[in-house]
């Protein structure tokens, strides 16, 4: 993800970020051609010696902070499961109480549980037994 501010204005800027539309910048651009396109080769090159893309830090966090407001697994994991060294839980009573707070938080509309099992086998072992279990995660019991 790219933080892009800058807005594009037909009229003097009058912010910082404001910026004046170049009404000739494909003419510019036609009569630099050769330029870019070398640009773009050198850049390549580059790109393919350093064993790809390195993102500035700007991007970076931005990302990181995109990738956290999306991680609503996050989000039930936190409210609803404790994370430690030896819990563990079967898939069933994890998916059956994302159920419960999904729709209570999101939406009628749950994720299959094959998503959930992906996304949760991404972050826990999977243990298949007569039953398939996750370890390293447990749910919260409500004392009542």
């Amino acid at each position: 993800m790219i933080p892009f501010r800058a807005i594009f204005v037909d009229h003097e800027p009058q912010e910082e970020r404001h910026k004046r539309i170049d009404r000739d910048m494909l003419s510019r651009l036609k009569s630099e051609s050769s330029g870019i396109l070398s640009r773009l080769v050198r850049g390549c090159l580059k790109w393919q010696c350093a064993g790809g893309l390195l993102p500035p830090k700007v991007v970076r966090d931005a990302t990181a902070a995109y990738q956290a407001e999306e991680d609503i697994l996050g989000e039930f994991i936190a409210a609803c499961c404790e994370v430690r060294e030896g819990a563990s839980e079967t898939a069933k009573n994890l998916y059956d109480r994302f159920s419960e707070w999904w729709i209570e938080n999101i939406s009628n509309k749950v994720m299959s549980q094959k998503r959930f099992g992906s996304l949760l086998g991404q972050r826990f072992e999977r243990v298949p037994d007569r039953h398939v279990w996750y370890r390293g995660i447990g749910l919260l019991h409500e004392i009542g």
